[in-house]
């Protein structure tokens, strides 16, 4: 259990760093090809927050990628689950029970170490949390930044779960008519 916890740890935080990538390509298109919009530098602030934007977006994304597709774990759970009649509603409440538990401590101690941090070590490593740049970016009061920032991950995480879990049950129905 500790070693597939290090292992989930290890992707929510490769989801993060790639969720970065499209920031940078909109802040270098920004840079090389809109310099002369006024808009941008009229509000160089709104460059920041727009490429915020988009890294918690694309966020959703790497997540479900890097979280749970790659996870052979969860993908054994949904079939160990269905084979004993189990629906999608199901399997996601005992996902929720046998990792969900697990996973909601880890993402929180890890929120609150990064709400700790000072400053000036946070935005060392603030590509390992880069879904949270908009919201610790953008909201002065960081513990307020940092609880939206869990309630958006928790959010994702549910979404992409049910996502999850529905695929590997069109696959199996699919499967189970041939």
């Amino acid at each position: 259990m500790v070693k597939q916890t290090i292992k989930r740890i290890f992707n929510f935080m490769i989801a993060n760093v790639l969720s970065f990538v499209p920031s940078l390509i909109f802040l270098f298109a920004v840079e090389f090809l809109f310099r002369s919009l006024w808009i941008w530098t009229k509000y160089p602030n709104l460059v920041d927050t727009v490429s915020f934007l988009i890294c918690s977006l694309f966020y959703g994304f790497t997540f479900y990628r890097y979280f749970f597709v790659r996870s052979d774990e969860f993908k054994e759970f949904y079939y160990s689950q269905v084979k004993d009649g189990g629906t999608v509603k199901d399997v996601a409440k005992k996902h929720i029970l046998y990792y969900g538990k697990v996973d909601a401590v880890w993402i929180i101690v890890l929120s609150l170490i990064f709400c700790v941090l000072p400053q000036s070590i946070t935005k060392v490593i603030s590509i390992l949390f880069a879904s949270s740049l908009l919201f610790t970016a953008t909201i002065p009061v960081r513990i307020v930044a940092i609880l939206l920032w869990i309630i958006y991950v928790t959010a994702v995480y549910f979404v992409c779960m049910v996502f999850y879990y529905k695929k590997l049950e069109k696959k199996r129905i699919i499967y189970n008519k041939d």
